[in-house]
């Protein structure tokens, strides 16, 4: 009888024949809506699509950070931004305690011209010290207010657009009509049952990244100037990557008094679902190190994916992706609804509970 490890490693075997590709499909120009659907949709399968927004002349649809400030009043449009001591935002931190926190960054409110300040003048991430951050208290006093740009933000902070709010058609909707108001191919394939949910704008650079996490959506991401790497998994490994670890919230703020940064825990004992360990490791030197506290992570091989100016990601529902960009960027994306009526999300759902099962058998895996 085979156990449960071994069963694992043919499972992920499987998985790995399925959907592992040296590369990324590359489509010189937007599919048909049947292509589509036949190709990357009902098989789960990312692809990169050229020549998907294209201005009045034809070419890809170039917007840059200053051609943002130039549609906009640069000193009057105001921004809600991310903000933390060193770019990670969404992501789970070991406390001075020993106790593991799921922190979200702090929001500040600022003029897209301070935006731009504060971003150019990052200190580039490769010539930066790292900031220790385990030894930040944890705060049991739960705020949300917004950060003054000005007075209270230290200067070395790493400062983010990244609004998941329909924040495009909701908050800047002059910048909106630049762009078209959805995918219409897409929108074909996917058919009405999966309507657009939100078209959201995001700028930052190498400085900043997202953690490993999975969208109940369908993604479709323009990156309009710059580069976006995202690295990648397959749903199907959810069952190694310990997603249904649980952790306490908090939120980043920083300290009127001294303008250092503290950790204040979510007062009503809010629990997070959310990936702990940063996949991208797994290609570096440290890989080993990172096995010994995730052994499960040996059945996952992520993929890398780098979508440059002009070009569209197609990020099926429920792929897991770690995103950060190699310079400034900015990207606009579109996400349309997931289908729940699916044989996969029951698949999928299953395949979450594994990690418990595994847990169970073998502690040293929790």
């Amino acid at each position: 009888m085979q156990t449960t490890d071994s069963q694992l490693e043919t499972f992920a075997e499987n998985v790995e024949f399925l959907w592992k590709q040296a590369n990324v499909p590359v489509l010189p120009c937007p599919p048909s809506p049947i292509q589509f659907l036949r190709d990357h949709i009902q098989c789960s399968k990312p692809c990169i699509i050229r020549n998907a927004i294209t201005d009045e002349n034809g070419v890809p649809m170039r917007l840059t950070l200053d051609d943002i400030a130039e549609r906009l009043d640069p000193k009057k449009t105001m921004l809600t931004v991310d903000v933390t001591p060193d770019g990670h935002g969404d992501s789970v931190r070991t406390m001075s305690d020993g106790s593991s926190i799921f922190i979200q960054p702090a929001e500040c409110e600022m003029t897209i011209e301070e935006f731009r300040r504060r971003l150019r003048g990052q200190t580039p991430a490769h010539d930066r010290t790292n900031i220790d951050l385990n030894e930040r208290p944890i705060l049991t006093d739960s705020i949300t207010r917004l950060l003054s740009a000005s007075k209270e933000i230290p200067d070395e902070s790493v400062v983010y657009y990244s609004r998941q709010n329909d924040c495009l058609r909701k908050e800047l909707p002059d910048l909106y009509k630049a762009f078209p108001p959805g995918i219409a191919w897409a929108e074909e394939a996917l058919g009405p049952e999966q309507p657009l949910d939100a078209v959201n704008l995001w700028v930052g650079n190498e400085r900043a990244i997202s953690s490993m996490h999975k969208d109940h959506y369908e993604n479709l991401f323009y990156v309009a100037s710059g580069e976006k790497v995202f690295t990648v998994c397959p749903p199907a490994n959810v069952a190694f990557l310990y997603e249904q670890r649980q952790y306490r919230s908090g939120r980043f703020q920083v300290n009127e008094q001294s303008r250092a940064w503290e950790v204040f825990a979510e007062d009503d004992d809010t629990k997070a679902h959310w990936i702990a360990p940063d996949v991208a490791i797994l290609n570096s030197d440290k890989r080993d190190l990172l096995l010994e506290e995730y052994p499960l992570l040996k059945h996952v091989k992520p993929l890398e994916i780098r979508v440059r100016e002009g070009e569209m990601l197609y990020l099926p529902s429920l792929w897991f992706h770690r995103v950060t960009q190699s310079c400034e960027t900015v990207g606009v994306n579109y996400w349309y609804d997931m289908r729940f009526d699916s044989p996969s999300w029951c698949y999928f759902t299953f395949l979450q509970q594994l990690q418990h099962i595994k847990e169970v058998e073998d502690p040293s895996t929790s």
